[in-house]
Protein backbone atom coordinates (compact mmCIF):
# COMPACT_ATOMS: atom_id res chain seq x y z
CA UNK A 1 0.00 0.00 0.00
CA UNK A 2 2.91 2.14 0.83
CA UNK A 3 4.97 1.71 -2.38
CA UNK A 4 1.37 2.16 -4.39
CA UNK A 5 1.18 5.51 -2.81
CA UNK A 6 4.70 6.68 -3.15
CA UNK A 7 4.48 5.62 -6.96
CA UNK A 8 0.89 7.71 -7.45
CA UNK A 9 2.96 10.88 -5.74
CA UNK A 10 5.98 9.88 -8.02
CA UNK A 11 3.37 10.16 -11.41
CA UNK A 12 1.74 13.19 -9.98
CA UNK A 13 5.21 15.24 -9.37
CA UNK A 14 6.39 14.19 -12.80
CA UNK A 15 2.85 15.75 -14.16
CA UNK A 16 3.40 18.82 -12.37
CA UNK A 17 6.91 19.23 -12.90
CA UNK A 18 6.43 18.84 -16.66
CA UNK A 19 2.85 21.57 -16.46
CA UNK A 20 5.00 23.82 -14.38
CA UNK A 21 7.81 23.73 -17.01
CA UNK A 22 5.62 24.57 -19.69
CA UNK A 23 3.94 27.22 -17.93
CA UNK A 24 7.32 28.32 -17.09
CA UNK A 25 8.38 28.67 -21.35
CA UNK A 26 4.70 30.59 -22.09
CA UNK A 27 5.78 32.68 -19.24
CA UNK A 28 9.15 33.69 -20.28
CA UNK A 29 7.79 34.19 -23.82
CA UNK A 30 5.32 36.54 -23.03
CA UNK A 31 7.85 38.42 -20.83
CA UNK A 32 10.07 38.56 -23.70
CA UNK A 33 7.24 39.66 -26.20
CA UNK A 34 6.13 42.54 -23.51
CA UNK A 35 9.57 43.67 -23.71
CA UNK A 36 9.86 43.55 -27.57
CA UNK A 37 6.53 45.58 -27.26
CA UNK A 38 8.00 48.44 -25.49
CA UNK A 39 11.04 48.82 -27.84
CA UNK A 40 13.65 46.73 -26.66
CA UNK A 41 15.98 44.35 -28.15
CA UNK A 42 15.26 41.01 -27.19
CA UNK A 43 18.99 40.11 -26.50
CA UNK A 44 19.38 42.66 -24.09
CA UNK A 45 16.04 42.29 -22.09
CA UNK A 46 17.62 40.78 -18.73
CA UNK A 47 20.65 43.06 -19.05
CA UNK A 48 19.10 45.63 -17.39
CA UNK A 49 17.07 45.34 -14.00
CA UNK A 50 15.08 48.36 -15.03
CA UNK A 51 13.79 46.83 -17.96
CA UNK A 52 12.72 43.43 -15.99
CA UNK A 53 11.12 45.01 -13.49
CA UNK A 54 9.37 47.67 -15.63
CA UNK A 55 8.07 44.90 -17.28
CA UNK A 56 6.93 42.46 -14.36
CA UNK A 57 4.77 45.78 -13.12
CA UNK A 58 3.43 46.34 -16.13
CA UNK A 59 2.69 42.85 -16.66
CA UNK A 60 2.40 41.19 -13.14
CA UNK A 61 -1.60 39.98 -13.01
CA UNK A 62 -1.26 38.25 -16.65
CA UNK A 63 2.58 36.59 -16.08
CA UNK A 64 1.40 35.74 -12.66
CA UNK A 65 -2.00 34.01 -14.52
CA UNK A 66 0.22 31.92 -16.82
CA UNK A 67 1.82 30.67 -13.92
CA UNK A 68 -0.88 29.34 -12.03
CA UNK A 69 -2.56 28.29 -15.14
CA UNK A 70 -5.40 30.75 -16.03
CA UNK A 71 -3.75 32.22 -19.02
CA UNK A 72 -2.62 30.71 -22.03
CA UNK A 73 -0.26 33.00 -24.26
CA UNK A 74 1.06 31.43 -27.76
CA UNK A 75 3.96 33.93 -29.04
CA UNK A 76 3.84 32.33 -32.76
CA UNK A 77 1.66 30.27 -35.04
CA UNK A 78 1.62 29.19 -38.96
CA UNK A 79 -1.04 28.58 -40.96
CA UNK A 80 -0.50 27.31 -44.70
CA UNK A 81 -2.02 28.23 -47.26
CA UNK A 82 -0.24 27.07 -49.66
CA UNK A 83 2.67 24.98 -50.80
CA UNK A 84 2.79 27.11 -54.27
CA UNK A 85 5.99 29.57 -54.66
CA UNK A 86 6.83 31.80 -57.11
CA UNK A 87 10.88 30.98 -56.12
CA UNK A 88 12.46 27.84 -56.08
CA UNK A 89 14.72 28.20 -52.92
CA UNK A 90 17.46 25.30 -52.86
CA UNK A 91 17.97 25.72 -49.09
CA UNK A 92 13.87 26.21 -47.75
CA UNK A 93 13.66 25.50 -44.54
CA UNK A 94 10.11 25.05 -45.18
CA UNK A 95 10.70 22.30 -47.97
CA UNK A 96 8.69 23.90 -50.85
CA UNK A 97 11.69 22.67 -52.79
CA UNK A 98 9.96 19.01 -52.77
CA UNK A 99 7.05 19.68 -53.72
CA UNK A 100 6.54 18.11 -57.53
CA UNK A 101 2.87 19.32 -57.69
CA UNK A 102 2.57 22.09 -55.22
CA UNK A 103 -1.41 22.94 -54.20
CA UNK A 104 -3.72 25.33 -51.99
CA UNK A 105 -5.29 24.39 -49.00
CA UNK A 106 -8.54 24.38 -48.87
CA UNK A 107 -9.78 27.22 -46.88
CA UNK A 108 -12.36 25.16 -44.84
CA UNK A 109 -9.44 23.17 -43.53
CA UNK A 110 -7.45 26.31 -42.37
CA UNK A 111 -11.02 28.28 -40.57
CA UNK A 112 -11.58 24.86 -38.49
CA UNK A 113 -8.76 23.84 -37.66
CA UNK A 114 -8.01 27.51 -35.99
CA UNK A 115 -11.33 27.54 -34.80
CA UNK A 116 -10.63 24.54 -32.56
CA UNK A 117 -7.28 25.54 -32.05
CA UNK A 118 -7.67 29.04 -30.58
CA UNK A 119 -9.90 27.94 -28.33
CA UNK A 120 -7.58 26.66 -26.35
CA UNK A 121 -5.35 29.90 -25.63
CA UNK A 122 -6.24 33.65 -24.01
CA UNK A 123 -3.53 35.33 -26.11
CA UNK A 124 -1.46 34.60 -29.73
CA UNK A 125 0.54 37.12 -30.67
CA UNK A 126 0.89 36.65 -33.84
CA UNK A 127 -1.08 34.58 -36.54
CA UNK A 128 1.63 34.15 -39.57
CA UNK A 129 0.32 33.14 -43.16
CA UNK A 130 2.89 31.63 -45.08
CA UNK A 131 3.21 29.65 -47.97
CA UNK A 132 4.93 29.03 -50.32
CA UNK A 133 4.23 32.68 -51.39
CA UNK A 134 0.98 33.41 -49.62
CA UNK A 135 -0.03 35.78 -52.18
CA UNK A 136 -0.61 33.47 -54.42
CA UNK A 137 -3.58 32.04 -52.56
CA UNK A 138 -6.99 33.03 -53.70
CA UNK A 139 -8.45 33.00 -49.95
CA UNK A 140 -6.28 35.44 -48.97
CA UNK A 141 -9.07 37.79 -48.14
CA UNK A 142 -11.29 35.04 -46.80
CA UNK A 143 -8.80 33.99 -44.35
CA UNK A 144 -7.75 37.50 -43.07
CA UNK A 145 -11.05 38.42 -42.41
CA UNK A 146 -11.78 35.17 -40.51
CA UNK A 147 -8.59 35.72 -38.57
CA UNK A 148 -9.15 39.21 -37.85
CA UNK A 149 -12.77 38.43 -35.51
CA UNK A 150 -10.90 36.45 -32.70
CA UNK A 151 -10.19 39.08 -29.81
CA UNK A 152 -7.35 36.50 -29.13
CA UNK A 153 -4.96 37.51 -32.33
CA UNK A 154 -2.75 40.50 -31.75
CA UNK A 155 -1.34 40.81 -34.92
CA UNK A 156 -1.69 38.56 -38.62
CA UNK A 157 1.48 38.82 -40.83
CA UNK A 158 2.07 38.32 -44.17
CA UNK A 159 4.96 36.39 -45.21
CA UNK A 160 6.05 37.21 -49.11
CA UNK A 161 8.89 36.97 -51.09
CA UNK A 162 8.54 40.26 -52.71
CA UNK A 163 8.06 38.84 -56.52
CA UNK A 164 3.91 38.95 -56.22
CA UNK A 165 1.43 42.20 -56.02
CA UNK A 166 -1.77 41.65 -54.24
CA UNK A 167 -4.60 41.34 -55.69
CA UNK A 168 -6.74 44.53 -55.91
CA UNK A 169 -9.77 42.56 -54.04
CA UNK A 170 -7.82 41.93 -50.94
CA UNK A 171 -7.11 45.64 -50.57
CA UNK A 172 -9.37 46.27 -48.09
CA UNK A 173 -8.50 42.96 -45.93
CA UNK A 174 -4.68 44.36 -46.27
CA UNK A 175 -5.82 47.12 -44.73
CA UNK A 176 -7.08 45.70 -41.26
CA UNK A 177 -5.11 46.96 -38.37
CA UNK A 178 -4.20 44.33 -37.36
CA UNK A 179 -1.97 43.12 -40.74
CA UNK A 180 1.37 43.61 -41.79
CA UNK A 181 2.79 42.76 -45.29
CA UNK A 182 6.22 41.33 -44.15
CA UNK A 183 8.53 41.26 -47.51
CA UNK A 184 11.47 39.31 -47.77
CA UNK A 185 14.64 41.10 -49.58
CA UNK A 186 16.30 38.51 -52.29
CA UNK A 187 18.10 41.09 -54.20
CA UNK A 188 17.13 40.86 -57.75
CA UNK A 189 14.79 37.86 -57.32
CA UNK A 190 12.43 40.03 -55.00
CA UNK A 191 11.86 41.46 -58.68
CA UNK A 192 8.29 43.16 -57.21
CA UNK A 193 9.67 44.53 -54.09
CA UNK A 194 9.61 48.33 -55.00
CA UNK A 195 6.44 48.42 -56.90
CA UNK A 196 5.18 45.91 -53.76
CA UNK A 197 6.66 48.90 -51.24
CA UNK A 198 5.31 51.82 -53.08
CA UNK A 199 1.51 49.52 -53.53
CA UNK A 200 1.47 49.39 -49.73
CA UNK A 201 2.24 53.21 -49.27
CA UNK A 202 -0.56 53.82 -51.66
CA UNK A 203 -3.18 51.48 -50.26
CA UNK A 204 -2.37 52.16 -46.64
CA UNK A 205 -1.03 48.43 -45.90
CA UNK A 206 1.24 48.09 -43.33
CA UNK A 207 4.66 46.35 -44.04
CA UNK A 208 8.20 45.78 -42.87
CA UNK A 209 11.13 45.06 -45.08
CA UNK A 210 13.53 42.41 -43.84
CA UNK A 211 16.81 42.95 -45.66
CA UNK A 212 19.60 43.64 -42.88
CA UNK A 213 18.11 41.07 -40.72
CA UNK A 214 17.68 38.13 -43.22
CA UNK A 215 19.47 35.46 -42.56
CA UNK A 216 19.51 31.46 -43.40
CA UNK A 217 20.52 28.40 -41.66
CA UNK A 218 21.70 25.19 -43.42
CA UNK A 219 19.10 22.60 -42.22
CA UNK A 220 20.15 19.70 -44.58
CA UNK A 221 18.01 17.79 -46.33
CA UNK A 222 15.56 14.81 -45.75
CA UNK A 223 17.73 11.99 -45.28
CA UNK A 224 17.33 10.46 -41.36
CA UNK A 225 20.64 12.01 -39.52
CA UNK A 226 20.11 8.50 -37.31
CA UNK A 227 21.23 10.66 -33.86
CA UNK A 228 20.97 8.78 -30.38
CA UNK A 229 17.56 9.95 -27.84
CA UNK A 230 20.66 11.50 -26.32
CA UNK A 231 21.74 14.02 -29.12
CA UNK A 232 18.16 14.48 -30.14
CA UNK A 233 17.37 15.78 -26.75
CA UNK A 234 20.42 18.00 -26.72
CA UNK A 235 19.61 19.51 -29.82
CA UNK A 236 15.63 20.21 -29.15
CA UNK A 237 16.71 22.24 -25.86
CA UNK A 238 19.24 23.93 -28.56
CA UNK A 239 16.32 24.44 -30.79
CA UNK A 240 15.08 27.99 -30.86
CA UNK A 241 12.32 27.61 -33.15
CA UNK A 242 8.69 29.44 -31.86
CA UNK A 243 7.14 28.79 -34.92
CA UNK A 244 4.43 26.35 -34.53
CA UNK A 245 2.63 25.23 -37.52
CA UNK A 246 -0.84 24.43 -38.92
CA UNK A 247 -0.74 22.17 -42.20
CA UNK A 248 -4.09 20.41 -43.58
CA UNK A 249 -5.70 20.55 -40.04
CA UNK A 250 -2.61 18.85 -38.45
CA UNK A 251 -0.65 21.25 -35.59
CA UNK A 252 2.88 20.71 -35.61
CA UNK A 253 5.92 22.06 -33.36
CA UNK A 254 7.31 23.61 -36.22
CA UNK A 255 7.01 24.13 -40.42
CA UNK A 256 9.61 21.42 -40.97
CA UNK A 257 8.14 19.18 -39.27
CA UNK A 258 4.94 19.74 -40.61
CA UNK A 259 6.08 19.31 -44.27
CA UNK A 260 8.07 16.60 -43.72
CA UNK A 261 5.04 14.99 -42.74
CA UNK A 262 3.08 16.52 -45.77
CA UNK A 263 5.26 15.45 -47.98
CA UNK A 264 5.23 11.71 -46.88
CA UNK A 265 9.34 11.48 -45.83
CA UNK A 266 8.37 11.55 -42.01
CA UNK A 267 5.12 10.12 -41.04
CA UNK A 268 4.63 9.90 -36.96
CA UNK A 269 1.86 10.01 -35.21
CA UNK A 270 3.21 11.37 -32.23
CA UNK A 271 4.39 14.56 -34.18
CA UNK A 272 1.05 16.33 -34.39
CA UNK A 273 -2.37 16.89 -33.38
CA UNK A 274 -5.10 15.95 -36.24
CA UNK A 275 -7.36 19.15 -34.78
CA UNK A 276 -9.96 18.36 -37.20
CA UNK A 277 -10.48 14.56 -35.77
CA UNK A 278 -13.66 14.29 -33.40
CA UNK A 279 -11.62 14.83 -29.67
CA UNK A 280 -9.02 17.45 -29.30
CA UNK A 281 -7.68 17.75 -25.32
CA UNK A 282 -6.10 20.92 -23.92
CA UNK A 283 -2.92 18.55 -22.75
CA UNK A 284 -2.69 17.35 -26.40
CA UNK A 285 -1.95 21.29 -27.52
CA UNK A 286 -0.20 22.11 -25.21
CA UNK A 287 2.18 18.93 -25.56
CA UNK A 288 2.79 19.92 -28.42
CA UNK A 289 3.35 23.70 -28.52
CA UNK A 290 5.36 23.75 -25.45
CA UNK A 291 6.87 20.66 -26.04
CA UNK A 292 9.78 19.47 -23.44
CA UNK A 293 11.06 16.95 -25.96
CA UNK A 294 12.02 16.13 -29.20
CA UNK A 295 9.84 14.73 -32.72
CA UNK A 296 11.06 12.23 -34.82
CA UNK A 297 11.10 15.57 -37.46
CA UNK A 298 13.95 16.53 -35.83
CA UNK A 299 16.67 13.29 -37.02
CA UNK A 300 15.93 15.11 -40.13
CA UNK A 301 17.14 18.59 -39.57
CA UNK A 302 20.59 20.45 -38.59
CA UNK A 303 18.21 23.26 -36.55
CA UNK A 304 20.10 23.41 -32.85
CA UNK A 305 23.27 21.44 -34.12
CA UNK A 306 26.84 22.44 -35.05
CA UNK A 307 25.65 21.58 -38.72
CA UNK A 308 23.17 24.31 -38.90
CA UNK A 309 25.86 26.82 -40.52
CA UNK A 310 25.16 30.34 -42.38
CA UNK A 311 24.25 30.11 -45.88
CA UNK A 312 22.90 32.47 -48.42
CA UNK A 313 19.28 32.82 -48.56
CA UNK A 314 17.44 32.21 -51.68
CA UNK A 315 19.56 30.19 -54.07
CA UNK A 316 17.71 28.92 -56.72
CA UNK A 317 17.70 25.66 -58.05
CA UNK A 318 18.84 25.44 -61.87
CA UNK A 319 16.78 22.49 -63.32
CA UNK A 320 13.45 20.73 -61.77
CA UNK A 321 14.69 19.71 -58.41
CA UNK A 322 13.79 16.31 -58.76
CA UNK A 323 17.37 14.71 -58.63
CA UNK A 324 17.42 16.27 -54.43
CA UNK A 325 14.67 14.69 -53.41
CA UNK A 326 15.42 11.67 -51.42
CA UNK A 327 13.65 8.74 -52.16
CA UNK A 328 10.75 7.91 -49.35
Amino acid sequence: MKYHYLSIKWENDKRMKKIMSMRVRMCNLYFRDAARNKGWEEQNIFLKSQNILETLTAHKTKIWAIINGKYNYLRQVELVLTTKCSLRCRDCANLMQYYEKPYDIEPKKVTAAFKKFVRYFDEINTVVLVGGEPLLSKNLTEIILFLADFHQVNHIHIFTNGTIIPHEKDICALKNAKVKIIISDYGKLSRNRDNLINWCKKNKVKYHLKSEDLEWGYLGDMQPRKRTPKMLQKQFRNCNNYCRSILNGKLFYCPRAAHSDDLGYVKESRDYVDLLSGKVSRSAIMNIVYSLTYFAACDYCNYGTKEMVPIKPGVQMQRSGKENIPKK
